[in-house]
């Protein structure tokens, strides 16, 4: 009798684990025939790249590691939740997910109480998520091409809405780029996963770095949302590799959106940049609407576009002189609209100078009760969200067939932008070329012709309100012209700072002083260069860009030459452009002529 009571004893404790076992067996085996390892969704929870290998590849995030698929994620990823039901709150997504697409009546998942998750979930309290595009400063590495993040807005509580940032960055400790560029391309940089106030990332944006902020309210139903807000709990202790040109604030962004359409990462990308992510949201119809936030600088840079010279020298006059009653007898414009852009001038460019601890508070509210004088003045909403928008410009990656002289080229350039494209949506024109590879092709057959490590050049109009230096940085393998003008190559490293002109809207001139060291020829020298330039926007959706050089002090005796370079470019959209090149060298009466004709393909 003993015997029995203790086998129904064992019975009654085995049971529950014996169904355990099953529900756990029966949900994997439902899993694996459904194939739900090859979803988009799961792939995309992930962070698969295209050839379904993992981007954040460590024990960290992946249970399977370092065997990984996405089948055995899968699997294991089930058997966590039944053996150790408090990694249901290490993967809330993964768990939300699944549950759904496997609970049925007499088979369920565990479940477990997550009290940090909890938390996260009501200190949030997502209603909105809007995607956030900051702009790009190609004179800063940390910020050349642009940087993206998810804004979160809770719900309304009496009145008050919390707004945090989440964001993926790293923190460069180098402004050194024989470091810098390694660490970024090669090596990795640790990456951090970040909930701020997005407050604080606004006024670090907007007055430390003087840069635009971008909001794109996106379009996602529900589950989206909440696959999205729960993934980015699952991101935040994880120890990740910051890679500009592999998996950056860009990247992982990319694969949350991936969640909306297994054809989404279906483009070809060399790498995703921030600009690419939101113009595939918009492609793709994810933007409900935008709204820019735009830093002093640049709306400053836009109000004096729409006024002429005259009046903007006039206002800028009072204003660093600081005379400010004179403003009580200025002559505003007759003309409504362009009186409130000269007042939102004058407001923009007393707000900067505030910010910057170049007028005090007094001040500033001394001349906004001047501004507001004449209450009955029509109110103009000066909309500046299509001033210069990222979703307009070309692509990031080009891909270039031109014909030199009888040879073939084909230039691949990753990213970003050449001074010849159309850079009418960008502050200033810029070149921003990372790791730009030229291949000569002829009977000879192929061989490098060029390589850019990187090239950036930024022209920055100075006016009345803006002072900046143009400049100008470049790493590169390269050719370069001995006294007869014939051709060497040369491993280059050069810099040139100047000024350029705005004439109109479609017509910028420049002129910088640079100089350079390079190693060629068998030998390393030093060599300096004056340069002028001209860049005209023409009918048609042309532009032509003529740049002058003189180049002096170069390999095995000390010689100069002239070098002239006209380009000119027809854009037939945004994504194809035919150009035709003429280069001119000249030097001691012997002359040397190139001509080249281009077709690019940007994507």
């Amino acid at each position: 009798m003993l015997g029995l009571k203790n086998r129904f004893i064992f019975l009654l404790l085995i049971f529950p684990l014996l169904s355990f076992s099953s529900q756990q067996g029966y949900l994997i085996n439902k899993a694996v025939q459904n194939r739900l390892f090859e979803s988009h969704i799961w792939q995309r929870l992930l962070h698969l790249t295209p050839q379904k290998e993992p981007s954040i590849a460590n024990k960290t995030f992946l249970l399977s590691y370092p065997t990984f698929t996405p089948k055995k994620e899968l699997i294991e990823t089930i058997n966590h939740f039944f053996k150790r039901p408090q990694s249901i709150c290490k993967y809330p997504a993964r768990y939300y997910w699944l549950k759904k697409n496997l609970e049925e009546a007499n088979f369920n998942f565990p479940t477990y109480e997550c009290q940090e998750f909890n938390q996260y979930l009501q200190k949030t309290d997502l209603e909105r998520l809007e995607l956030v595009f900051v702009s790009e400063n190609v004179t800063n590495p940390s910020s050349m091409m642009g940087h993206t993040f998810f804004k979160l807005s809770s719900h309304e509580n009496q009145g008050e809405r919390r707004i945090n940032a989440i964001s993926f960055f790293t923190l460069i400790d180098t402004s050194n780029p024989f470091i810098l560029i390694p660490k970024s391309t090669i090596i990795g940089m640790k990456g951090f996963f970040v909930l701020s106030p997005y407050r604080k990332q606004m006024e670090r944006y907007l007055y430390e770095e003087e840069r635009n902020i971008w909001e794109y309210e996106l379009n996602l139903s529900a589950e989206e949302k909440r696959l999205i807000y729960y993934h980015f709990w699952e991101l935040k202790d994880i120890d990740i590799r910051y890679l500009f040109t592999g998996f950056n604030c860009a990247t992982i962004i990319d694969d949350m959106l991936g969640i909306t359409d297994k054809s989404y990462n279906n483009d070809s990308n060399l790498w995703i940049t921030p600009k690419d992510v939101i113009k595939k949201a918009y492609s793709r119809k994810l933007i409900r609407k935008m709204k820019l936030v735009p830093s002093k600088k640049w709306e400053i840079k836009m109000l004096s576009e729409a006024l002429d010279n005259k009046r903007v020298e006039d206002i800028y006059t009072i204003l660093y002189q600081k005379a400010f009653n004179k403003l009580k007898d200025y002559q505003f414009s007759k003309d409504s609209k362009i009186k409130a852009i000269e007042k939102k001038l004058i407001l923009a460019y007393i707000q900067s100078q505030y910010y910057k601890k170049e007028m005090t508070k007094i001040e500033l509210e001394d001349v906004k009760k001047i501004l507001q004088q004449e209450s009955h003045e029509i109110q103009y909403d000066i909309d500046l969200s299509s001033y210069k928008n990222p979703i307009y410009t070309s692509n990031d990656s080009q891909l270039s067939l031109s014909y030199q002289n009888n040879n073939l080229h084909i230039k691949i350039l990753p990213a970003s932008n050449r001074l010849y494209d159309d850079n009418r949506e960008y502050f200033g024109e810029t070149r921003l070329k990372i790791g730009e590879l030229d291949l000569e092709i002829n009977e000879k057959g192929i061989k490098v012709d060029a390589f850019e490590l990187f090239n950036m050049k930024s022209l920055n109009p100075v006016d009345a309100f803006n002072h900046d230096f143009s400049r100008e940085v470049k790493i590169s393998y390269e050719k370069q012209y001995n006294q007869q003008l014939k051709p060497y190559h040369a491993y280059n490293i050069s810099g040139a700072v100047g000024l350029t002109k705005q004439l109109s809207t479609d017509i910028t001139l420049f002129s910088m002083l640079g100089g350079g060291l390079a190693y060629g020829d068998s030998e390393l020298y030093p060599y300096i260069y004056p340069e002028f330039g001209m860049m005209i926007y023409e009918v048609f959706n042309m532009k032509s860009t003529l740049e002058y050089r003189y180049i002096y002090n170069q390999a095995n005796s000390y010689h100069a030459y002239h070098n002239i370079h006209f380009e000119h470019s027809i854009f037939l959209d945004k994504q194809v452009r035919l150009g035709l090149g003429i280069d001119r060298k000249k030097s001691h009466g012997q002359v040397e002529d190139e001509y080249d004709f281009s077709l690019n393909w940007f994507f």
